[in-house]
């Protein structure tokens, strides 16, 4: 790991966004393609470091519709043997808030492995809290 790389502390929480518009989840409870790897999470799906950035700042995306935040600590995942590397360099952008969980990426999107790993997550998520729906406008944060 380059030395300009912040490790992720098991104390540290992490950030998961969920369009709104996806349907996957309510506020109350989150359904597993919220974890599931799409065509562009090569080499893992997404979170943020509250170390880094706001859960405002987490929710905020292309999705006009907003996002909910599901919350989780680093430490709970690592205990269940889900990995989270520090992934700031995003094609060329650096982000020092963003990480990923690289067990779940389009390599291994149809391992029976994922959806354990997806069920974990959400036990850990609805566990811990899932915050919003944020609804990002032009002016800030509503």
């Amino acid at each position: 790991m380059p030395e300009d790389i912040v490790p992720i502390d098991d104390d540290e929480l992490l950030y998961r966004r969920i369009s709104v518009l996806s349907g996957w989840c309510d506020g109350s409870q989150v359904s597993p393609p919220a974890f599931h790897p799409q065509k562009h999470d090569k080499s893992g799906i997404s979170v943020f470091r509250a170390r880094f950035r706001s859960i405002e700042s987490a929710a905020t995306g292309p999705s006009p519709d907003g996002y909910f935040v599901a919350v989780l600590c680093a430490g709970e995942l690592r205990a269940r043997g889900i990995q989270i590397e520090p992934q700031p360099d995003l094609d060329g952008d650096y982000d020092v808030s963003h990480a990923e969980l690289p067990q779940l990426n389009t390599g291994r999107k149809k391992s029976p492995e994922i959806i354990q790993l997806k069920a974990e997550l959400i036990e850990l998520a609805m566990k811990r809290s899932v915050e919003g729906p944020f609804k990002i406008d032009a002016g800030g944060a509503e």
